[in-house]
């Protein structure tokens, strides 16, 4: 039996560093044995559809085909579509979205490690920014945009490679191709 993923690539096409063009990482997915293989904008977005298998050996195979193929060293997060819908449903932000743009789910890798990270920015006023936590994912309203607040380039700060963000505009466009 198999089951539809998401899988998200941090930091590759970020300005000039980690560069892997998306028919590369289609190519590199694919050869794991994935099927139905599509990449999403120039960030590092794939949906496929594979045999049920934990995410983390999922993230782990990416990673390591990724590498061997690109030369490009990139942590991966990969849900199913199933935990990724549930994860959307959960935002207790939306009401405050005017632009998608501006709103982000920030996905956690190690979501108990991360939690712990996060708690004293949860603590700390961001007005008008917001932040929301919940099991697997990190809510983030910036109405001035990503880089014109401080809490995106915080919990980026605090986490680091255990969270990849990714706006509402692009997760609806993720959503559609599960």
């Amino acid at each position: 039996m198999s089951q539809r993923f998401v899988a998200f690539l941090r930091g590759i096409n970020v300005g000039r560093a980690k560069r892997v063009p998306m028919a590369e990482l289609q190519a590199a997915v694919t050869s794991m044995g994935f099927t139905d293989v599509r990449t999403l904008l120039n960030s590092g977005n794939v949906v496929c559809t594979g045999p049920r298998q934990p995410t983390a050996d999922v993230a782990r195979s990416i990673e390591e085909a990724v590498l061997s193929r690109t030369g490009v060293d990139s942590r991966v997060t990969v849900l199913t579509r199933e935990r990724f819908t549930e994860i959307l449903e959960a935002n207790p932000l939306v009401a405050h979205v005017t632009d998608r743009s501006r709103a982000v789910v920030a996905f956690l890798r190690e979501p108990s490690r991360a939690q712990a990270a996060l708690a004293p920015l949860v603590e700390r006023s961001w007005a008008p920014e917001l932040i929301a936590v919940s099991a697997e994912a990190a809510y983030l309203w910036c109405p001035q945009g990503l880089s014109g607040g401080a809490l995106a380039e915080a919990v980026d700060k605090s986490l680091r490679d255990q969270v990849t963000m990714r706006n509402l505009a692009t997760v609806a466009r993720v959503q559609a191709l599960l």
